[in-house]
């Protein structure tokens, strides 16, 4: 039914609040919600607000990451970048808040503009070769956590006794 000037009795809204880092997350959050409640008070509504989960951002652990660059680079050579993600959109970031972690990133061979998230990467990735990156990637992090388990970092060993 196309009818104009209809106000429902009841509205829902799910809204995501991010940025770069978890404290600008949360400053922006404290921001956001008087909104709600100003857009309420103007409408002659009332709001309930329910904050039902957050995503913070990857905090990557230079340990491991050093780590991990070192095995791959000793097998493949040397690499280009800064060993992981810088930032993204992951629930994984809230893992690095808990223990020391790394969400490393690594690239497969694909057509141009196939970039992660499309039908061309879908495809790429059912490759091979892409299994072959993946699965060097998968044995340079066991390696690493290998190693940690009988090292002397302090960070590492508080997290695999408990503390």
């Amino acid at each position: 039914m196309d009818t104009v000037e209809v106000i429902p009795d009841k509205a829902k809204m799910i809204c995501y609040v991010r940025a770069p880092t978890r404290t600008e997350a949360e400053a922006t959050l404290k921001r956001v919600l008087p909104c709600f409640e100003a857009a309420a008070l103007a409408t002659g509504c009332t709001v309930k607000t329910t904050i039902t989960g957050r995503t913070f951002d990857l905090r990557q652990n230079a340990v491991l990451g050093g780590e991990v660059a070192n095995i791959v680079t000793a097998k493949f050579g040397e690499i280009d970048y800064e060993w992981g993600i810088k930032s993204a959109s992951t629930d994984f970031g809230n893992v690095t808040y808990a223990l020391p972690a790394l969400h490393p990133g690594f690239s497969i061979p694909t057509v141009k503009d196939g970039g992660n998230h499309t039908i061309q990467f879908t495809e790429a990735a059912s490759t091979p070769v892409a299994h072959s990156a993946c699965f060097d990637v998968t044995k340079a992090l066991a390696a690493t956590g290998a190693k940690k388990a009988y090292d002397e970092d302090v960070e590492i060993q508080k997290f695999l006794a408990g503390n």
